[in-house]
């Protein structure tokens, strides 16, 4: 049974109205049950929602084509709206039609369209035989005739999403907003569900806000308050559950900064209680086990998934995927939109050895990038869910191979690479979906060095203790390190020394505080803070990140240099850089 109510949305421009009217009611006739605007949208109605639900409830979307349409905002939301959902239009939900003559654009040219143009009898039935098919549940209402259009009502209820009324309880000894703590419990939480999408609807905000609380970066920059009334929308596999889950969380999470152990063990509790209570029709075992031969499933069937990578995608961690999709013996392909050339899509086989194509390599593949994975075989459903968790915790994976550096195409490191990733996807990550705007999320109190005030330092003294840190916890050489460093004043009082090693971690960064001041150039120059990074060569760009964000912090923190001078720990040092990049990041929200 098909989970569609409708067989064909019908978007189009209203310049286009006449004919498309008259292309409905011909589908009609053939039987076709259509969402047409001005046969479902009554009155009074929400007309985003009605539209939301129509697409949702729709298995095939007709976008009519033409010069009109194409000059449309409204057009362009409800076909940009299916490519994100289906980027690959795999499920054959996406049908250009050619209505008039136009100039179609090129995010439209690979798509296979009908030519319907004087109403030709070919491009009809072209579109008929691709707009057939079952819809949900009983017979469905009849379109209604033109000349008395009786119309459905916007509250047709979609069964594919669950929506859920949420009001948050989060008020702690720190604050009364979501903050990192409970935010990454949040985060946590709807990674244990990687077949389900969640998405937060803010209807206090005007207009309404949607925030995606799958991204750690998202949940603490929206800047949600105690008492907020939220709906939460779930789609996927165990939809009921996750919602339900949800809602238990986010209506629970009062004093989890205070104790964070005992109340993650509270909120288990009542998460347990709930689950007893739940009619859930999609629970499944996802299985702990990440062996490519316990699979029973023989089909040859697609695995589909969705994975929004929380990193760039580096020259390290980028050969890891098709390593992966050999270990399980699966055909995968992996295909991601860039917003200037188009779509990508990259193969690997058994018939190509599982090779990377090098043109990815020179491609730009940004943090936050949605990458589609596909993969066949008897494992697929495994293969897919360990690509799917080794991007979306790219940062942590990149990380563990820089560490690991040996044998990194052999099966036991991809077998440890898999297990590692889903150990930090139960563990909930603070990273999240998308890594974390902070510079102070790099740094602990071993990369802060605050020296008392009189105490005399030569630049050469400074390089090294700063580069102690990378020497003891990255295994970089110390003699190599400093040979390869170079060195700059970006501001008066700060001086950075920055180093791109063969071998060097994604990215390392060391502070030093002195107050008395250290001599930095040939001209006399006086520094009071020195910063000290090292990166490897392949992260450039994400060095490149960091070094942007530490130009904004303080050229918007004027008085920011001088506190951290007189910081009298290195405690204190972080607590003064935390504040100043959240105050700077509420202000632009």
């Amino acid at each position: 049974m098909s989970e569609f109510t409708y067989d064909v949305f019908l978007s189009y421009n209203s310049e286009d109205k006449q004919a498309v009217r008259h292309l409905a009611q011909r589908m009609q006739k053939a039987g076709l049950n259509v969402w047409f605007d001005e046969w479902v949208i009554s009155p009074g109605d929400d007309i985003f929602l009605a539209i939301e639900r129509g697409l949702e409830g729709s298995r095939v979307l007709v976008l009519c084509m033409s010069a009109a349409a194409f000059g449309s905002d409204w057009v362009a939301l409800e076909r940009s709206t299916v490519l994100f959902r289906d980027p690959l239009n795999l499920e054959r939900r996406f049908i250009p039609l050619i209505l008039s003559d136009c100039n179609i654009p090129d995010t439209l040219r690979r798509y296979n369209h009908v030519d319907y143009r004087n109403e030709n009898e070919a491009g009809w039935e072209k579109l008929l035989t691709a707009s057939k098919g079952t819809c949900t549940g009983a017979t469905p209402t009849p379109t209604p005739p033109p000349s008395q259009p009786q119309k459905h009502r916007s509250s047709l209820a979609v069964p594919t999403v669950i929506r859920v009324r949420c009001k948050l309880n989060c008020r702690d000894a720190y604050s009364n907003m979501l903050h990192l703590r409970p935010a990454s419990y949040i985060v946590g939480l709807c990674a244990k569900f990687p077949r389900t999408e969640f998405r937060i609807i803010r209807h206090q905000r005007s207009p309404s806000e949607e925030v995606n609380p799958t991204s750690i970066a998202d949940l603490t920059i929206a800047c949600f308050e105690h008492g907020e009334d939220v709906t939460v929308e779930v789609t996927g596999k165990c939809r009921s559950m996750a919602a339900q889950f949800f809602k238990v969380a986010w209506e629970n999470l009062d004093n989890y900064a205070n104790d964070p152990v005992s109340n993650k063990a509270r909120l288990t509790k009542l998460i347990d209680e709930a689950f007893g209570e739940i009619d859930e029709p999609d629970i499944e075992d996802f299985g702990s086990g990440i062996s490519p031969e316990i699979e029973q499933t023989t089909s040859d069937d697609c695995c589909r998934s969705v994975a929004t990578i929380n990193d760039r995608l580096h020259n390290l961690s980028l050969p890891m995927i098709p390593l992966i999709a050999r270990y399980f013996k699966c055909r995968t392909h992996v295909a991601f939109d860039d917003r200037d050339h188009g779509i990508y899509l990259f193969e690997m086989e058994a018939e190509n050895g599982f090779a990377l194509d090098t043109r990815i390599m020179n491609l730009v593949i940004e943090v936050g990038t949605r990458i589609t994975v596909l993969t066949w075989g008897p494992n697929r459903f495994k293969a897919n869910d360990s690509i799917k968790t080794v991007l979306e915790y790219l940062w942590e994976c990149d990380a563990w191979l820089r560490e690991r550096r040996l044998h990194l195409e052999s099966d036991a490191t991809i077998r440890d690479l898999i297990e590692y990733a889903h150990a930090r996807r139960l563990e909930g990550s603070e990273f999240g979906y998308v890594q974390n705007p902070f510079l102070s999320n790099l740094l602990t109190p071993k990369h802060v060095f605050v020296n008392l005030a009189g105490s005399v330092f030569s630049k050469e003294e400074v390089l090294r203790q700063l580069a102690a840190p990378h020497v003891g916890l990255n295994g970089v050489e110390l003699f190599s390190l400093l040979n390869t460093m170079r060195d700059l004043v970006i501001r008066e009082g700060l001086a950075l020394a920055h180093a791109a090693m063969e071998n060097g971690p994604r990215i390392s960064i060391t502070f030093g505080v002195y107050p008395s001041g250290v001599v930095w150039s040939d001209s006399g120059q006086s520094i009071s803070l020195v910063a000290m990074v090292v990166f490897a060569k392949d992260t450039y760009k994400t060095w490149l990140d960091f070094m942007r964000k530490m130009a904004i912090v303080f050229r918007q923190n004027p008085t920011l240099l001088e506190q951290l001078t007189w910081s009298r720990n290195s405690e204190e040092f972080l607590l003064k850089l935390r504040q100043a990049e959240t105050s700077m990041i509420k202000q632009k929200t």
